[in-house]
């Protein structure tokens, strides 16, 4: 199984491939839109309706794209996040016991100074893991510029590199 992972001067965060692919795409997506339209139309099909009745009339559609508006107005429901426990249900126990702390959810957090000593176990256990901070960024903490083109560019190729590696196909409306 692979896993993305990144770690700040205080925490590291660890992601499946798995997850990555399923809302990744959402939250590329909510970075690289211009307009309402241009992020609707970018939804996998399972998001594609969670909008519907926000729009009065076709010209709303046009209408500039902020995604800090998103995540400022859905009460949490959206942009999809990691749900609660979602590491604790992946990561092995020996992890977890060792080096986990509890979060204010049902997951469990990680100091950064511990990333190397993780990393080393999950190789053990049959993980392949590969760094990647802005896609980390992005997904857990919704920290990144929309403007910085590279960083999104890096992320979009990683998604699909991983998607074809792990053939999983999202449904886009």
């Amino acid at each position: 199984m692979k896993v993305f992972y990144s770690a700040n001067r205080d925490t590291a965060s660890f992601i499946r491939a798995i997850d990555a692919c399923r809302d990744g795409r959402v939250w590329v997506a909510m970075y690289k839109a211009k307009t309402w339209r241009d992020f609707i139309s970018a939804l996998p099909e399972e998001h594609a309706d969670f909008f519907e009745g926000d729009f009065e009339d076709e010209s709303d559609f046009d209408r500039p794209f902020n995604p800090d508006d998103v995540m400022s107005s859905y009460d949490g429901y959206f942009p999809p996040g990691l749900p609660d426990g979602l590491v604790r249900g992946w990561m092995p126990s020996e992890i977890v016991e060792r080096f986990g702390d509890p979060g204010y959810d049902r997951n469990v957090s990680f100091d950064a100074e511990h990333t190397d000593e993780i990393v080393a176990i999950l190789h053990r256990e049959g993980y392949e893991c590969v760094e990647a901070p802005a896609l980390v960024a992005m997904m857990r903490f919704g920290m990144i510029d929309r403007n910085d083109h590279a960083s999104l560019s890096e992320i979009e190729q990683l998604l699909e590199a991983t998607e074809r590696e792990l053939a999983y196909h999202p449904k886009n409306g």
